[in-house]
């Protein structure tokens, strides 16, 4: 199974917060950091660590 990228845009979707809350939050260690491509100008996640990031806030 290959591994899809995901842009902030829909890593904001995905989550529910805003692109300053997950930088503030990769700073401090609580969310995945993001990845880089070569030649690519932008920063990407890989959707599986969101998901797993997203299954680890619920309250069960």
């Amino acid at each position: 199974m290959s591994e899809h990228l995901l842009d902030i845009a829909e890593v904001e979707r995905r989550v529910g917060i805003k692109r300053a809350a997950i930088y503030k939050r990769i700073r401090t260690g609580n969310f995945p950091r993001q990845v880089r491509l070569i030649g690519v100008r932008k920063s990407l996640w890989k959707s599986s660590e969101i998901a797993k990031w997203v299954d680890s806030q619920l309250i069960c």
